[in-house]
């Protein structure tokens, strides 16, 4: 079955899923708390979290991002 709405936050999940469009699918980490919503736990489920980091080509050699970048890769 392919998803017919794709939401690009949370907060946007949040949102559709309080207004009854259906169910979402945020992170755990992410879950906050919300007193019409609630939690289901999938079981056997191995989730993956992709980050992605977005930078100006022109800006690649500067020494601040550089050392960002040293640090997190």
């Amino acid at each position: 079955m392919s998803p017919f709405l794709e939401i690009g936050s949370r907060e946007g999940v949040w949102k559709a899923v309080e207004r009854g469009l259906g169910i979402g699918v945020v992170a755990d980490f992410e879950f906050v708390s919300h007193p019409r919503l609630r939690t289901i736990r999938i079981a056997d489920c191995s989730v993956r979290t992709e980050y992605r980091l977005a930078g100006l080509q022109e800006r690649r050699s500067s020494r601040k991002i550089n050392a960002f970048l040293d640090a997190v890769l």
